[in-house]
């Protein structure tokens, strides 16, 4: 199994919102082709983003999201493994901002 590690959040600035998908690593790391990210927004608008191989530590791609209140925008990641199948990898909502 071609495992990753990615790390997805909000930027949490209003101004200029953002999710941003952030690669941190795993024992795929050299072998996954590429990371496809998709943010399905709160207002229906969908923005698309990759990250090309070679995948390192650190790599990121950035996407507008929005700052409604009381919704989240939908982050969905997939990764491209040598055979060339995308496996997704994460899927969830992503608020705007949290407190703690």
């Amino acid at each position: 199994m071609w495992s990753l590690e990615v790390q997805v959040q909000s930027n949490g600035f209003a101004p200029d919102p953002q999710i941003i998908t952030t690669v941190r690593g795993g024992k795929g790391l050299n072998f996954i082709q590429q990371v496809d990210v998709k943010v399905t927004r709160s207002d229906g608008i969908v923005e698309t983003g990759i990250i090309p191989k070679p995948l390192k530590v650190g790599d990121s791609v950035s996407l507008a999201s929005t700052t409604a209140p009381g919704y989240a925008d939908r982050a969905e990641v997939w990764a491209t493994d040598p055979q060339g199948v995308k496996v997704k990898i994460f899927d969830d909502y992503v608020p705007f901002r949290t407190y703690n």
